[in-house]
């Protein structure tokens, strides 16, 4: 033992080197610098992705926090839930003496109200330079047909032909590109989309009631998602204060509910045709 120590101090003394290794651990600076780097771009990527899906979400969130959006979910809560639908739509019950009555009176002025809130952002006054030029044309078509209304003797004839010009300049003034891929979602897409995807999910775990009233549901099914756009995007954009954009989408609407008279009566024809009602 003696013997060992000594041969220890005899080679401290020829390496001084060793003393210091043995007292000190070695540390790698390097690796703990790159370990301490990726943790912190870990973090980062983790927190960039988190504050991304937030951007995502938000808008999501603030969708289905408007009225339609909430009633339509309150809906299929209600429908899917038997003892809420018994506790509202049963004959015995007082919520659906009064509380049931009460929305149907008071959905029934949300179709009149919000015609009117169309009708007003049709007729409001924007600066926007496509709205200008239909502004100038539909003017200078009701100047033009209203001398030569003054020259002819038929009114008639003056207002159909003001009316005639006037449709014109609107679908002059429609925005197909964006009209035409709503269109196109709206009657072919969503059709066949309920035809080959719901109807059969909800036929395998009998969803939709039979016989004639299951032919009713799946009409109705197939003729709201055919349908145009509704007005509430015009009620949304009047009530956060977008007056310019709310006429914008108002002519757009117009153009669009004009456009769908054609492919609704194909389609309402081939809806009839192929669930025999």
């Amino acid at each position: 033992m003696r013997t060992s120590v000594l041969r220890m101090e005899t080679k401290t003394k020829t390496n001084p080197n060793m003393a210091l290794n043995l007292s000190t651990p070695q540390v790698n600076h390097r690796s703990v610098v790159v370990k301490n780097s990726a943790g912190e771009n870990n973090a980062l990527l983790q927190s960039s992705m988190l504050l991304l899906a937030a951007r995502r979400i938000e808008p999501v969130l603030h969708a289905l926090g408007t009225p339609p959006a909430f009633a339509s979910i309150l809906g299929l809560l209600v429908g899917l839930f038997r003892p809420l639908r018994s506790l509202l739509y049963a004959n015995d019950q007082i919520l659906s003496l009064g509380l049931l009555r009460t929305l149907k009176t008071l959905a029934a002025a949300n179709g009149a109200c919000a015609l009117l809130v169309l009708a007003a952002s049709l007729a409001n006054k924007t600066p926007n330079d496509r709205d200008r030029r239909f502004k100038n044309s539909m003017e200078s078509d009701s100047s033009s047909v209203s001398n030569r209304s003054g020259r002819e003797s038929h009114r008639v004839v003056a207002i159909v032909l003001s009316l005639h010009h006037r449709v014109w300049r609107l679908l002059r003034s429609a925005d197909l590109s964006l009209l035409v891929p709503i269109l196109i979602t709206r009657c072919v897409l969503l059709p066949l989309v309920s035809l080959t995807i719901v109807f059969p999910v909800a036929n395998r775990f009998d969803l939709l009631p039979h016989g004639l009233t299951g032919q009713l549901v799946r009409f109705v099914v197939l003729l709201q998602g055919s349908m145009p756009p509704a007005q509430n995007i015009v009620v949304g954009l009047q009530l956060d204060g977008n007056h310019n954009e709310a006429a914008y989408a108002g002519r757009q609407l117009l153009v669009a509910y004009l456009i769908s008279l054609v492919p609704l009566s194909i389609l309402l024809t081939f809806f009839l045709g192929i669930l025999n009602i």
